[in-house]
C-alpha cells in the first residue's frame, strides 16, 4: 500500500474521532437564538455554522463570523476558537487552504493558551487536513500524529 493510501486510511480512521455526533434540527436552533444571550448565544451561532457547513456554506459562514464577533464581545476564547475552526471550515470547503490554515492556526493559538487540550488535538487534525490537500504528507501525517496522541492522552485521563 502507497503512502498515500495509507494517509488517506489514516485520516478515515482518526476523522471519527472529531465528530460531533447528530446535529440538532436547523429550524429548532434559529428560533431559539432569538431568546438567547452570553455564551449560550455564542454556542448556537457555532452549532449553526456547524449544521449548514456542507448544505449551505454562505449561511454556515455567516453564522461562523457571527458567533466569532459575539464571542469577541464576550471575552469567551473558547467559543472564538470554535467559531475560527469553523470559518476555517468554511475555507476549507471552498478550497480555499491559505485562509483555511491561517483560521486553523488561530484557533490552535487559542487553545494552545487556554491549555485545552482535547482543542489542540481538533485543531491539530484539521491543520493536517489542509496541508494534505496542499500535498504534504509529511507535515500532515506529523499534525495526524501529534492530534491521535493527544486524543489518545485525553481520553486516558478520562
Amino acid at each position: 500500500m502507497g503512502n498515500r493510501h495509507c494517509y488517506i486510511l489514516l485520516i478515515c480512521l482518526v476523522f471519527p474521532l472529531f465528530s460531533f455526533g447528530n446535529s440538532p434540527n436547523i429550524d429548532s436552533l434559529q428560533n431559539s437564538l432569538k431568546d438567547l444571550s452570553g455564551a449560550e448565544r455564542a454556542t448556537k451561532l457555532n452549532q449553526l455554522a456547524q449544521d449548514f457547513l456542507y448544505t449551505d456554506i454562505g449561511t454556515a459562514n455567516l453564522f461562523a463570523k457571527q458567533a466569532l464577533d459575539y464571542a469577541e464581545k464576550l471575552g469567551d476564547k473558547a467559543q472564538q476558537a470554535i467559531a475560527k475552526d469553523r470559518l476555517g471550515a468554511v475555507c476549507q470547503e471552498k478550497s480555499d487552504f491559505t485562509n483555511a490554515m491561517k483560521w486553523y492556526v488561530e484557533a490552535l493559538r487559542i487553545r494552545n493558551e487556554m491549555n485545552e487540550e482535547a482543542g489542540v488535538s481538533i485543531s491539530k487534525n484539521n491543520i493536517g487536513l489542509v496541508v494534505l490537500w496542499q500535498e504534504d504528507v509529511t507535515q500532515a501525517e506529523e499534525n495526524f500524529k501529534e492530534a491521535l496522541a493527544i486524543k489518545e492522552k485525553v481520553k486516558d485521563e478520562k
